[in-house]
């Protein structure tokens, strides 16, 4: 009997790594996508997967609508939640209430719902995609981020930022909820999201690098320093944190590299941009700041290798941000922009 898991947000970058991972691992996967994604043309990088087209379902389905839940839901032993309705802006201007209306609120009641439509089936097991947003700020005290830390409410609240805030206590949430249903939980806790595109749509961390390759920066930030992954290890974590039924946390972060090495890396692979791409620091004088070291030993020793080496991971999305010719479109509409 073939095991049957549901993933929400299921068109998005990283949850097609996840599918991916479970078809070749088995399983039968059922996903849910919002109406707004349910075109068949935002679907066909996931049914050209192996497996996808004898064990793949999607499902139309809001997670801010609990009963929409319920049919993609139904026969499955586990969900895989990876959707966040969150609205751009993600922080800064924008008024307290309507960070609560637009992010944080969003957050807690998809995941409430996800959590009672799991208990209405008797489905015990859940694999949340937090974020290291939920992790790292401000900086430890320690002076080592790892799966121990947790964001600081009051201090995210102070700077504004509130995506952060909404996938800090859409975890912390989340783990209350697990206890009291008595669910197994994993928590997977990744930074940015590089590697090769399979999906139509570019996610924040191609817009990171779109920046950057594109002339964006004129000079690079001091203190820009980059926790990065990739898309396929961050499956992996997913899929194996799950499997593994310790109900743990993990920091799924590969690397942390200065932007300066970032741009060193596409600036030697891609030369064709290397005018646009900033070489030298805001302030050459002060050199590169600090930062707090990271420890993914967790992760490494679930996965029982090492992380994919950042240089390949940035080399394979720039390449795929090419080959799809976003890179090109991009420069022309700065260009237009002025």
């Amino acid at each position: 009997m073939r095991r049957v898991v549901c993933v929400t947000g299921v068109t998005g970058f990283a949850a097609a790594f996840v599918v991916e991972s479970l078809l070749e691992r088995g399983y039968i996967v059922h996903g849910t996508t919002r109406a707004s994604d349910s075109p068949i043309a935002k679907q066909a990088h996931l049914f050209a997967l192996p497996g996808a087209a004898d064990r793949l379902k999607v499902f139309e389905a809001d997670i801010m609508n609990l009963e929409s839940l319920m049919p993609a839901f139904r026969g499955c032993e586990g969900v895989f939640h990876m959707a966040t309705p969150i609205e751009i802006p993600l922080q800064g201007e924008e008024p307290v209430a309507e960070a609560e209306v637009s992010q944080i609120k969003p957050a807690l009641t998809g995941l409430r719902n996800v959590f009672d439509a799991c208990a209405e089936l008797g489905i015990k097991r859940i694999c949340l995609t937090s974020s290291n947003a939920a992790i790292s700020f401000p900086p430890p005290e320690s002076g080592v981020i790892n799966e121990e830390c947790w964001s600081d409410e009051a201090w995210l609240h102070g700077q504004r930022r509130w995506y952060t805030m909404a996938k800090t206590r859409q975890e912390r949430l989340a783990w209350e909820l697990a206890e009291a249903a008595g669910v197994t939980l994993c928590t997977v806790c990744p930074p940015y999201i590089f590697g090769p595109r399979k999906t139509g749509h570019l996610n924040f961390s191609h817009a990171v690098l779109l920046e950057i390759i594109n002339g964006a920066f004129a000079t690079i930030p001091n203190d820009r320093h980059v926790q990065l992954v990739d898309a396929r290890d961050v499956a992996a974590v997913h899929v194996l944190g799950y499997e593994r039924d310790e109900g743990r946390r993990y920091f799924a972060c590969a690397a942390q590299v200065h932007m300066r090495e970032l741009c060193a890396t596409a600036a030697s692979h891609f030369p064709q941009f290397s005018e646009s791409i900033p070489t030298n620091l805001a302030d050459e004088g002060a050199g590169v700041s600090a930062h707090p070291a990271m420890d993914n030993a967790r992760c490494v020793n679930l996965l029982g290798r090492a992380f994919r080496g950042w240089e390949e991971t940035i080399i394979a999305t720039i390449r795929s941000l090419v080959d799809s010719g976003d890179a090109v479109a991009h420069a022309a509409e700065r260009v237009k922009r002025g």
